[in-house]
């Protein structure tokens, strides 16, 4: 590398080092609270997620989709097994 080119790599990882520890600098004081109005509800949608009664009812089937038959075109019977391919023919592999 060029003696450009190492400076700049060095300036990059500078750069990248500075802001992983600002990032950790700033998530260390910002502190996660709940407030207590946010709590209570919290308490409150998970007492009623946990007494709700799971009901799932029949689906409606559904009119049968109107598919276009093909016209010309069978299946036709499986065909006998095939018969074996010869053996490929091996070289001998050049020695030196």
């Amino acid at each position: 590398m060029s003696r450009r080119e190492r400076r700049g790599t060095i300036v990059v990882l500078a750069a990248i080092a500075i802001l992983l520890a600002g990032t950790q600098a700033y998530r260390s004081c910002v502190k996660d609270t709940v407030p207590p109005l946010q709590t209570t509800e919290i308490n409150q949608f998970e007492a009623e997620a946990d007494s709700a009664a799971l009901t799932v009812g029949r689906a409606k089937k559904d009119a049968k989709k109107h598919h276009p038959k093909r016209s010309g075109q069978r299946r036709k019977s499986p065909k006998g097994p095939r018969p074996e391919k010869p053996a490929r023919r091996l070289d001998p592999v050049p020695q030196f």
